[in-house]
């Protein structure tokens, strides 16, 4: 296995806000958004968003794609612990997309919902079918605690198709259902090839704000 790991401490990581990441309709931008990477005495990304009712914001960051076993069969994994600051959340956000060298795009955005449906895990399908249910049932992320997650892909790149094939909390994993296996990629023309990394903060009903802590953060290449 070949690790890109200590992604908290990439000085790339970008905060990003507007209509296309999502918002209130019509779009309201939050207050406040930061994505600041790690340092010796802070050893976190700490993502802030402060704002009215359903605002969103995203850190992202772009890593390459780092060598494999199999080209047309690709497994990798995306590693963090989670450390979040509440449970007035709307919703938590994680990717770590994967592009190939001819821009064949594989969306592999999931997400904990807390609201509606509560405490369910969503994931992506398909352009009209973003946030799909998988039946799986976690816990909401403990308050000032950090909570361990990975997620395990493989990337089809002769067929084109993603399959996101299971999510671990805690230690405990959970594979995901058949409508999560082989889904198509598409192409997005001028996008670089590598791995495009996001965590994304949704606001509830009432606002408010959070802070999230991320650490030991990577994506694991086999």
């Amino acid at each position: 296995m070949i690790q890109d790991s200590s992604l908290e401490y990439n000085q790339q990581w970008e905060a990003l806000a507007n209509a296309g990441i999502g918002g209130p309709v019509p779009y309201v931008a939050p207050t406040t958004y930061t994505a600041t990477p790690a340092t010796t005495a802070d050893p976190y990304l700490t993502v802030v968003i402060e704002g009215s009712k359903y605002t969103d914001m995203m850190a992202a960051t772009h890593r390459p794609l780092l060598p494999v076993f199999y080209s047309d069969q690709v497994y990798y994994s995306f590693a963090f612990d989670i450390n979040s600051s509440t449970q007035a959340i709307q919703a938590l956000e994680f990717e770590a997309s994967y592009c190939d060298a001819n821009q064949y795009y594989y969306n592999n955005s999931m997400q904990l919902s807390y609201v509606n449906p509560v405490d369910e895990i969503q994931a992506y399908v398909s352009p009209t079918n973003v946030w799909a249910n998988t039946g799986i049932i976690i816990p909401k992320f403990a308050v000032g605690v950090a909570t361990p997650v990975v997620v395990n892909y493989l990337v089809n790149t002769v067929a084109h198709t993603m399959s996101t094939l299971s999510l671990s909390v805690n230690g405990t994993t959970y594979p995901l259902p058949a409508e999560f296996q082989q889904v198509p990629g598409a192409i997005r023309s001028g996008w670089a090839a590598g791995v495009y990394v996001q965590f994304q903060l949704d606001l509830p009903y009432a606002g408010g704000t959070i802070t999230n802590k991320y650490s030991n953060i990577s994506v694991n290449w086999q």
